[in-house]
């Protein structure tokens, strides 16, 4: 499969870990202004959005979660800056977890108005005790969670590092219709909203 076309002034980054022994991933775009970072600041990156994603989320997860990593890399061109950073951990909750394919889902607005699927972020390993019945979260904890979301999109849009700056969370569409988009289009995220509703992951672990 051939390399993705270079998005000019945006980072990849990929959180990842283990629940239960399966893989999973928090994948976030993040848009910059400046310089293009090099690995000494694409490192400070990873280490910044890495520890602020982990005090959304961390709180409220299962210890069963483990965290692994957060690497963070400039799409501008194929050698741009690349860096990674060891999270480490568990999650925060001494307690069983949900099961795997179950979590709670973040849906990202932008401006653009189209037919198919729109961004959105599972959060895998809650807290068991965290569900108010077999189909929604615990209010109180949607709303904490929120308050926490909006925190980090602040963040995003204004951490700095040698002379690039973080100016806010991107989606990155690298085709329309089956169709190639060459340069990529990216939009700004709006703002990001937790569902009350729990979600499932069946079909994204492949079963």
């Amino acid at each position: 499969m051939p390399p993705l076309p270079p998005v000019n002034h945006v980072l990849r980054c990929a959180i990842t870990g283990l629940l239960a022994g399966t893989p999973w991933a928090n994948i976030l775009h993040v848009g910059y202004s400046g310089t293009l970072p090099i690995a000494l600041s694409a490192n400070a990156f990873a280490t910044k959005i890495g520890l602020e994603w982990l005090s959304v989320w961390k709180p409220m997860q299962s210890h069963f979660l483990v965290y692994s990593e957060c690497k963070v890399t400039d799409l501008t061109a194929p050698l741009a800056g690349v860096g990674v950073v060891a999270l480490g951990g568990h999650g925060a909750v001494i307690g069983g977890s949900v099961p795997n394919q179950v979590a709670m889902l973040v849906h990202w607005s932008s401006a653009l108005r189209y037919r198919g699927g729109h961004p959105r972020s599972y959060i895998p390993g809650l807290w068991e005790s965290q569900l108010h019945d077999s189909k929604t979260w615990v209010a109180a904890l949607v709303a904490l969670a929120q308050a926490r979301l909006i925190a980090f999109e602040a963040v995003m849009g204004l951490f700095s590092h040698g002379g690039t700056t973080l100016t806010g969370l991107r989606v990155v569409h690298y085709r329309r219709h089956a169709a190639p988009l060459v340069p990529p289009q990216v939009e700004d995220i709006l703002g990001g909203t937790i569902e009350l509703e729990v979600a499932t992951q069946r079909r994204r672990l492949g079963r």
